[in-house]
């Protein structure tokens, strides 16, 4: 971290796993890694707060269509009846 990100203030690249699968992003730690670490059991713990210069968003047309998977947004539109609906039933 010291020698290679100068500190964690360097942009890098990470693979993270989002909804779209694993992408690279760009991230930068705001602060050092080990400035908090912790450690337990011989092993060192630590948290670090991350800028992400873009997050990728999934869009809402793949969002549907993998909520209606096997069918497409077409097929749920025609195959529902409103026409089991009583408008009037204050009446």
């Amino acid at each position: 971290v010291d020698h290679a990100l100068s500190g964690g203030i360097r942009w890098f690249t990470l693979n993270q796993r989002t909804e779209l699968g694993v992408v690279p992003l760009q991230i930068k730690m705001k602060d050092h890694p080990l400035k908090d670490a912790k450690q337990k059991g011989g092993k060192f713990y630590y948290t670090v707060k991350c800028e992400i210069r873009q997050y990728p968003i999934q869009s809402e047309e793949l969002t549907v269509s993998q909520i209606l998977a096997p069918h497409t947004l077409d097929e749920f539109v025609q195959g529902t009846s409103m026409g089991r609906y009583n408008t009037e039933s204050w009446k």
